[in-house]
Order: structure tokens, then C-alpha cells, then sequence
């Protein structure tokens, strides 16, 4: 599938939704840790495995579309969230919990994302930096959008991870956390 270079039809992710490259991973947080931290990172953490030897030997870009975050509870300290990513994840992160749920947004399509993708996990190498896209107020309602467009800004190559942190830990945060993300071949 040829996916088109016209940017008002990439921004809309349409064709990579219609070509079945685009998934929703869905998780339940309670609590976030700083985006320089590698224990217990993520709320999704998403680990590109995929290239010679590994994920049937298929090679995508993990391309990050847009970060959903609804509040359950009143998170008692603000605060920001948004991505991170790190390099160097060349075997599985460590300490895992399997992901609340991950599907193509397709729904005719029942095909697993290639990469992995957790509710948490230890990775090699924290974060260097961090993407804000969120505030998180004392609350129950946030200050901005509930979804938070990234259209393709933080690509995930193969061997690296990207995870939802705060700009500094959030431990009394509790949340429903979406990650939306194409596969593209290259």
C-alpha cells in the first residue's frame, strides 16, 4: 500500500487507519513516575521489537498519532504528563504488566500490533526528555483536550520504547491512558 505524501490526508491519519497500520493501546494508571526513571515507566509503554530476528522478521516505525488521558480520580497533586522515549531496548523491558487493552482501530481487522506494548515495564535506559501534553490539576477536569494530537512527531525505530511519565512523579494520579499509534513499514 502506497501511503499518500499529501499532509491534510496524513494529519487525518485516515490512510494509515485504512490500511490497518493504526492502533489504540489502553491502559488503567494509578500513579506516574518521572520521565527520567527506568523502573516502572509507562502508562502504555510501548517497546518497538520488531526487524531481522524478531517479530517475524518484519521492521516498522512505531509512529506516535495521539495521547488520550481521562481522570477516574481527583489526582490531589498537579503536575504534567506526556512522552517519553528512550534507545538501546534491545531485549524485552523487565517487570512487566500486560497491557488493559491493545487493537487496531480498524474493527474488521483483528491483527495484533507488532510491537509490544504494556501497562508498565523497566526499561535499559530512562528518558532523556519529555513531550508535554498534559496538565494535571488537584481536579477531576483537565485544562485542555482530553486527546492531544502528536501526528507522527515521536517515531519509535526499531530497538527503542516511548511511555506516558510526568514531568515529575504524580503518584496520587489515577487515570485511563490511550496511545494511539501507526506501524509503518520500512
Amino acid at each position: 500500500m502506497i501511503i499518500s505524501r499529501n499532509s491534510s490526508e496524513a494529519d487525518s491519519y485516515y490512510q494509515l487507519a485504512r490500511a490497518g497500520y493504526v492502533f489504540s493501546a489502553l491502559t488503567s494508571v494509578t500513579g506516574l513516575v518521572a520521565f527520567g526513571t527506568s523502573t516502572a515507566i509507562g502508562g502504555p509503554l510501548l517497546w518497538n521489537n520488531t526487524g531481522p530476528g524478531l517479530a517475524g522478521g518484519k521492521r516498522v516505525m512505531a509512529v506516535l498519532l495521539g495521547l488520550s488521558v481521562g481522570w477516574t480520580t481527583a489526582p490531589g497533586a498537579a503536575g504534567a504528563l506526556g512522552i517519553t522515549w528512550g534507545s538501546g531496548q534491545a531485549a524485552a523491558p523487565t517487570g512487566l504488566t500486560n497491557i488493559t487493552g491493545v487493537a487496531n482501530v480498524r474493527p474488521d481487522l483483528a491483527a495484533a500490533p507488532l510491537c509490544n506494548v504494556y501497562n508498565v515495564g523497566t526499561v535499559t535506559n530512562g528518558g532523556t526528555s519529555i513531550h508535554l501534553t498534559h496538565q494535571v490539576s488537584t481536579g477531576t477536569l483537565p485544562s485542555q483536550p482530553i486527546f492531544v494530537p502528536l501526528d507522527g512527531l515521536i517515531q519509535v525505530p526499531p530497538g527503542c520504547w516511548a511511555a506516558v511519565a510526568g514531568a515529575a512523579a504524580i503518584a496520587s494520579m489515577v487515570a485511563k491512558i490511550s496511545l494511539l499509534f501507526a506501524e509503518v513499514p520500512f
